[in-house]
């Protein structure tokens, strides 16, 4: 077996200190050492096949570089990979590692995944929801840095796709093509509570702020609590019944598989789509691109938030490890922000939307 590459290999290699060599390679006060200097120790690292040791780095520093990732539904649902995506390549960029969990809604799959993730001594952790709502965390994560993407947690930073504003964007976008009478499917008659979702109140306060602010009716709606295509298809259905009444030119389907079953209803009766009727929804889902024709929705921002959430938690767990060293007794738990993150959540223009007037 060939014996490990070591630090002092290197140093004898290039003709430097090991305290030189060791600090161009693990960024420590590089400002001190000459650009030129650490690219040859690095081509040297890199000639010599260096692997760093980092149990012997992490027992050195009194750090992992590793932070937890619990995933509520995030890893097991194909749309929201690109949240993992996101949280991944941020960490490797940063030079840290994830552990990731799933945990089911059981009252205690959170409080075991934690449990499992500090016996991991990880730095700090990140909560993934597939369904964006108000969640309790244990008294577990006391003293754990850390962030919730696409939900909330009280004391806790989060970060989280900004539902109202696109409500209102997708209005002013469906007054800019000359639509001014809509009809909306997927309505709920009450707003659920924040532990049941935080986004579907916010998306349908933005569409009622888009209508009001841009002079765009409502004219017919179909609601419902069920967001999937035979609500689509069922309201659609009813808003065709009444098309000469309300006058509707344009159908707003609260998310992607609410639209699905409003094509079909539109091609039952022979009405194309945007001829006919233009239809606009949100979420992006894959299946959004597989209609025909593909819809215009608006694109919930998975890879941003992930990546965001993930740069929150890495700047946590530095300070964290700064705080630590530098005062035994003080707090550890990251200082909780008040309002979310709220990230963007762009139109995808395709081909669901005619101009009119």
């Amino acid at each position: 077996m060939e014996s490990r590459i070591t630090i002092a290999d290197i140093a004898q290699h290039v003709g430097l200190s090991t305290a030189t060599v060791s600090m161009a390679l693990n960024s420590v006060h590089k400002s001190r050492i000459p650009e030129a200097t650490i690219e040859r120790v690095q081509q040297a690292a890199r000639h010599l096949g260096y692997v760093p040791n980092l149990t012997a780095r992490n027992l050195r520093t009194g750090t992992t570089s590793t932070v937890g990732f619990v995933s509520s539904g995030v890893t097991v649902t194909r749309f929201a990979s690109q949240m993992i995506r996101g949280i991944l390549d941020t960490a490797d960029e940063h030079s840290f590692s994830v552990l990731m969990m799933e945990v089911d809604r059981s009252p205690d799959g959170m409080a075991r995944a934690l449990s499992g993730l500090r016996s991991r001594a990880v730095e700090g952790f990140a909560v993934g929801l597939m369904s964006p709502r108000l969640v309790s965390l244990p008294h577990l994560t006391s003293g754990l840095p850390g962030v919730i993407i696409n939900g909330q947690a009280d004391g806790w930073h989060s970060i989280m796709p900004d539902e109202e504003d696109a409500g209102r964007r997708a209005i002013a976008y469906l007054r800019a093509h000359g639509h001014r009478r809509v009809a909306l499917i997927g309505r709920y008659p009450t707003e659920p509570a924040p532990e049941v979702s935080i986004c579907i109140g916010a998306r349908l306060r933005g569409i009622d702020a888009g209508c009001a602010a841009s002079g765009v009716q409502i004219v017919d709606e179909a609601p419902g609590e069920a967001w999937e295509s035979p609500l689509g298809f069922e309201g659609a259905n009813a808003i065709l019944d009444r098309l000469d009444r309300s006058g509707a030119a344009a159908i707003v389907a609260a998310n992607d598989r609410i639209a699905m079953g409003v094509y079909q209803a539109l091609c039952d009766r022979n009405l194309r789509v945007p001829d006919d009727m233009s239809v606009l929804s949100f979420d992006d889902e894959p299946l959004a691109n597989m209609m025909r024709p593909p819809v215009t929705t608006l694109h919930l921002p998975y890879l941003e938030m992930g990546a965001l959430g993930m740069e929150f938690l890495v700047d946590c767990a530095r300070s964290h490890g700064r705080a630590q060293k530098n005062a035994d007794n003080q707090s550890s738990q990251s200082e909780p922000h008040s309002e979310p993150t709220l990230v963007h959540v762009p139109i995808v223009e395709r081909d669901s939307v005619r101009t009119i007037g």
